[in-house]
């Protein structure tokens, strides 16, 4: 059985996630920004948590302009209960 190679397509081709929240710990760079990106992209809002509150707002207004997504940041460390 083949299957269709969709790597090239846009992920809000691919699925909805309009009316969704996600929350990203590390979302402020590297794979988290990444994953916040491609959760934007599917419409979702996203709020990005991360120790570094300037690197996560820069990522949210970033992600929010590029992708028209609600995307918010928080500073928070998840080790600290």
């Amino acid at each position: 059985m083949a299957v269709a190679d969709v790597s090239t397509k846009p992920i809000a081709d691919l699925i909805s996630l309009k009316g969704r929240v996600a929350v990203v710990t590390g979302g402020a760079q590297g794979l988290g920004r990444g994953i916040v990106n491609r959760l934007a992209e599917a419409g979702a809002a996203v709020l990005i948590v991360d120790l570094k509150a300037e690197l996560a707002e820069t990522a949210a207004r970033q992600v929010s302009d590029t992708t028209g997504s609600r995307v918010i940041a928080a500073a928070v460390d998840v080790t600290d209960t």
